[in-house]
């Protein structure tokens, strides 16, 4: 049974990396296809600064982003940033979350985990959609995918955060998922294999006995009623 529950452990480990691998290619195809779906023009004339949010630009920018966010509930946040080569500060644009949020991400206000993640560092440099995490912020722990916003004129940048936790549980339920039929057929091909074990074990000792009565025929005693052999 060790053999059994070994196993399986195995299989879920195998399941759990494979499952990850492919939702994280689900999340970048997802960020690859939504940043087509933002307002280029819209996002090209904002500045990045608080006077932003009474601009129409930043009303139709936060209406795509809040589109996408209600389109995959995965997803928790959705937000474009913009580097600031001059002063090398990363700034948000647009955010989905509702403004009354405390959680809401103005026009301005400055990315502060973009110092501290490589890929949102990596993407202004290579422009090539990335994905990482989970990573901790001061508003949870999050998986994020990153992809340039083309045409702007400047380097802007489309993020979506998925809550690490859901992440995680949606991992190991795939994971767990086919674990309990591996673990059946290995209990089976184990007592079967025993099963097999015992009726050799059996059939030995039935030989035995046939042997040792063949060998016994000539032994037998005849008693008559006088109870005389």
């Amino acid at each position: 049974m060790v053999m059994v529950a070994g196993l399986a452990i195995g299989y879920v480990g195998w399941r759990y990396r494979l499952e990850e691998d492919r939702r994280e290619e689900e999340l970048l195809e997802l960020v690859r296809t939504a940043v087509l779906a933002m307002p280029v023009e819209a996002i090209a004339t904002l500045r990045g600064e608080a006077e932003d949010q009474a601009r129409s630009a930043h009303a139709v920018l936060r209406a795509r982003l809040t589109a996408v966010r209600a389109t995959v509930p995965e997803v928790r946040f959705a937000y474009v940033f913009r580097y600031r080569g001059e002063s090398g500060d990363v700034v948000f644009l647009a955010d989905s979350e509702a403004v009354e949020s405390t959680q809401y991400s103005r026009p301005g206000d400055v990315y502060e985990g973009a110092a501290t993640s490589p890929e949102s560092q990596r993407i202004l440099r290579t422009g090539e959609a990335s994905f990482e995490g989970p990573l901790r912020d001061e508003f949870g722990e999050w998986v994020t995918a990153y992809a340039v916003v083309e045409g702007t004129g400047a380097p802007d940048v489309f993020g979506i955060d998925v809550e690490a936790g859901a992440w995680r549980w949606a991992l190991a339920r795939e994971a767990l998922e086919g674990a309990g039929i591996v673990a059946l057929v290995g209990a089976s091909i184990f007592w079967l294999l025993a099963g097999r074990r015992r009726r050799g074990q059996l059939a030995s000792e039935v030989k035995k006995l046939v042997q040792a009565l063949e060998q016994s025929r000539g032994a037998i005693m005849i008693v008559g009623l006088d109870s005389r052999i």
